[in-house]
């Protein structure tokens, strides 16, 4: 799963992450905190704008995404392992939806709140 979403982010979307580069911002002042934790989903946000200062570099975004989108398929492999045999076919389905959300967003706080929902998820069950 991670070289896939590496591969394919790296070859055919690399220019999606010089843009969201160029729409996040991540400064370290009391009015950006005061802004972050002021809306919906602050640590997401705040992770995400983290994450985003690293996309100017080639490599680097594609990796980020690679990365999420690994961790979000572990962690429904482990929720859908206590319901169904079918857990690994559930798990690449819901990674495959969720890495379908994620390219199509602007900024990657969607796909840290995608993980911390089904680590949440995982944590409770």
């Amino acid at each position: 799963m991670f070289a896939v979403v590496l591969l394919v982010s790296a070859v055919i979307t690399p220019k999606s992450f010089v843009f969201q580069h160029e729409l996040g911002l991540f400064i370290a002042l009391p009015d950006y905190f005061r802004d972050i934790f002021s809306g919906s989903f602050p640590i997401s946000n705040l992770i995400g704008d983290f994450l985003v200062q690293f996309y100017r570099f080639p490599l680097i975004g594609p990796l980020c995404t690679a990365a999420l989108v690994l961790s979000i398929f572990l962690l429904n492999r482990g929720i859908f392992r206590k319901f169904t045999r079918l857990n690994e076919f559930f798990a690449i389905l819901f990674s495959c939806a969720a890495w379908f959300v994620i390219a199509r967003s602007t900024m990657p706080a969607v796909a840290v709140g995608i993980l911390l929902i089904t680590g949440a998820v995982r944590l409770a069950l």
